[in-house]
């Protein structure tokens, strides 16, 4: 058992749904609107026990516009795809605008149609 399992156990908390870098505690999810009314929103992982600058696990633009969410563009690390950070962006920004996001479904790549799949057959 990892340092990592051990600690967990111990405290009883559920594991982080995937692999953090540093403190799972200092994972978050930041948003901002800009000048456009467009919002932004970024999931950085804080490293402070590094001394290090928060690293940066994704993001995601949207359009709103006419009460709707629309993805304009996003990016997650290839080495955290898959793993559930996109959807945690996508999530923050319905709850901080209390819009659905929109699938446009223009020029996805396979990620972003693996994404939409997913995330379309929970609903």
């Amino acid at each position: 058992m990892s340092p990592f399992d051990n600690a967990w156990s111990v405290i009883k908390m559920p594991k982080p749904d995937f692999p953090y870098y540093g403190d799972p505690e200092e994972f978050f999810l930041q948003h901002e609107y800009d000048r456009h009314g467009n919002l932004h929103v970024a999931a950085l992982q804080g490293l402070s026990a590094y001394d290090s600058p928060p690293m940066r696990y994704g993001y995601a633009h949207f359009i709103v516009a006419d009460r709707k969410l629309i993805p304009l563009a996003g990016w997650t690390h290839p080495s955290f795809r898959r793993q559930g950070i996109a959807t945690d962006m996508y999530n923050h920004a319905e709850q901080v605008t209390g819009l659905t996001a929109q699938n446009t479904g223009h020029m996805q790549t396979d990620d972003a149609r693996a994404f939409w799949a997913n995330r379309e057959g929970q609903q």
